[in-house]
């Protein structure tokens, strides 16, 4: 740039360079800008668009477990007695498998129920619909090439509105199992997941199977069925899990609203009310005792004591962090007791009468609910009895053995649940879900041909609706599970105190039952720290907001810095130019 050093007057060729170099620089400044604008409108439209780079890699992954979960349904043929637990099976490697990237839904109804809670935008439940259809006829045409049309396993059923019920029901279960036990702040980094998620459809697939053809999925529903040259009853596959899927949605809103960015239910005090706590019991304890009642559809299956493990163990996980998983009277008078022999108000606090007596009352409506929607089953189907606990030969064996032994196999039991669930040292563990299913499933069957191995006093209800149906059986031993199970309960409450003395200590901390109580107003912490998981959950979806803040802020950032520094340009300019 020429300067008027000497004191010569500036020339023609100086005005001219000035007037260029200040076009230049405004030009500079005018690029700058508009590229801010643009960065800003782009990252606007990236807010309501998807990426490809992240729901790129989950729509694969549902591809290929929805693929290899259709595989394994296909491939077990019409007839294999070990096909639940072959398609549970690979359903739980699935889901570890995919867990983190997907989600691993694997199945229309769940994604619904996702989208229900909060978790999938419209476009996003739109793609996993496509790429899951896609991955079910993929691996329904791989099995189909291996076994042939007529060796292709698939859904079926006689009964429309059998299939329809229990479709619903199941696939409902199915859904709120995923959404308690893979997105709950409550039971956030477990391991028990995908067992958990895998223990629903095997159970579901050995005790509602004969009924609705156990497919709880409407991908799988309509693949192999079309595949198979049978697609007439499809539509009902179209319908009821779906709708089950909304239902399951719809309750996590009602037991873990704190959970949900937008509630369709207003949150009461503390971080589970007791109302919500109570819908959970009567919801768990409603299938626990629907297996029961439904006996006679799967007794004969080898895997059916195999699935009353997994069926109890899923149910033990999902609602274990939301009313503590009771299923039993004699378990919630067990838990009663526990805190009862505690010294101090607070412990004494956690889980009070007023619970107890609701607890109870909760789970016999529920066993009560259970006997009914069975006995619609029964009725239309050859006109069956449903399913109830009886001692099998009291003439044999005498009520004194039925009685001890009912005490002693619930003794076991609360005795495992109150160590594993409701003591400082093991709180937080993932196994308790698995010890407390294998026991009940070993006590029941270990004791079961003397006594019935029923330790429960709620399931004992189901003879109420079936002491209407034309059948003569004698209900007078039923006493035994009135009085024995609760005694054995309050046994294993004495031998716990004396178990764990550091749990009663006055100068340790109070304990907080969170498996085995309903979370009160008092505990805040315990709230501030749900809500902290909650936000960790976020966890890709906060980073990407985080990162696109922060690029608008460069963006601005910078082009705030280059504005300046070229005005000043032009400045120096300007005043070299005069």
């Amino acid at each position: 740039m020429a300067s008027n050093t000497q004191g010569e007057p500036p020339t023609v060729d100086s005005f001219a360079h000035v007037h260029a170099r200040i076009n230049q620089l405004q030009s500079q400044l005018d690029a700058v800008t508009n590229a801010g604008t643009r960065a800003a409108a782009a990252d606007t439209e990236e807010d309501t668009r998807l990426d490809i780079r992240t729901i790129g890699p989950k729509l694969v992954t549902e591809f290929i477990g929805t693929l290899f979960l259709t595989f394994a349904v296909g491939m077990s043929g019409k007839s294999n007695p070990a096909a639940p637990l072959c398609i549970g099976g690979t359903l739980v490697a699935m889901v570890y498998m995919g867990g983190h990237v997907s989600g691993a839904h694997y199945n229309p109804t769940v994604s619904i129920a996702v989208f229900v809670r909060g978790l999938l935008r419209i476009e996003e439940l739109g793609l996993y619909f496509l790429f899951q259809l896609l991955g079910s006829f993929a691996g329904g045409g791989i099995a189909l090439a291996f076994t042939g049309q007529d060796g292709l396993g698939y859904p079926n059923f006689t009964y429309y509105w059998h299939a329809a019920i229990a479709e619903f029901l199941w696939s409902g279960l199915l859904a709120t199992v995923v959404l308690q036990v893979a997105t709950s702040s409550a039971t956030t980094n477990n391991s028990y997941f995908g067992l958990a998620i895998g223990f629903t459809v095997f159970s579901g697939a050995v005790v509602v199977g004969p009924i609705s053809g156990g497919a709880f999925n409407t991908a799988v529903g309509l693949a192999l069925p079309i595949l198979a040259n049978d697609p007439v009853k499809c539509w009902m596959y179209v319908v009821a899990p779906p709708l089950g899927g909304v239902a399951a949605g719809l309750l996590f809103h009602f037991t873990s609203p704190k959970d949900c960015s937008k509630q369709l239910v207003r949150c009461l005090p503390g971080a589970v009310s007791l109302t919500a706590a109570c819908f959970m019991e009567f919801v768990i304890t409603f299938f626990l005792a629907l297996y029961v009642a439904l006996r006679p559809y799967h007794n004969a299956n080898p895997l059916s004591p195999v699935a009353f493990f997994a069926l109890t163990t899923a149910l033990l996980f999902t609602a274990g962090s939301v009313s503590g998983a009771h299923m039993n009277p004699a378990v919630s008078l067990g838990v009663y007791a526990r805190f009862r022999l505690s010294r101090t108000a607070r412990d004494q606090s956690v889980f009070s009468l007023k619970k107890l007596a609701l607890y109870i009352l909760t789970q016999c409506v529920a066993a009560l609910t259970a006997a009914g929607t069975a006995s619609v089953f029964m009725y239309t189907d050859a006109v069956r009895p449903i399913g109830f606990p009886l001692p099998p030969n009291p003439s044999k064996y005498g009520m004194v053995p039925a009685f001890f032994g009912e005490m002693l196999g619930t003794f076991a039991l609360m005795l495992v649940i109150l160590n594993t669930a409701t003591v400082k040292i093991t709180e937080g563990n993932s196994y308790f879900g698995i010890a407390i299913g294998v026991t009940i499933a070993a006590v029941a069957n270990t004791i079961g041909p003397i006594t019935g191995g029923c330790l429960n006093p709620a399931l004992t209800l189901l003879t109420a609706v079936r002491a209407t149906m034309p059948f003569a059986y004698d209900f007078a031993p039923l006493w035994v599970y009135f009085v024995a199970p609760p005694l054995g309960a309050l046994l294993a409450a004495v031998i716990f105190r004396i178990q764990n003395l550091d749990e009663y200590d006055e100068a340790a901390p109070a304990v907080v039952a969170k498996r085995y109580s309903v979370m009160t107003d008092g505990i805040e912490a315990e709230t501030q720290y749900n809500n902290m998981m909650r936000l960790n959950k976020a966890g890709d979806e906060v980073k990407r907001a985080s990162v696109r803040a922060s690029v608008k802020r460069a963006s601005a950032n910078n082009a705030s810095i280059a504005m300046a520094a070229n005005n000043a340009d032009i400045e120096m300019a300007s005043s070299q130019a005069e």
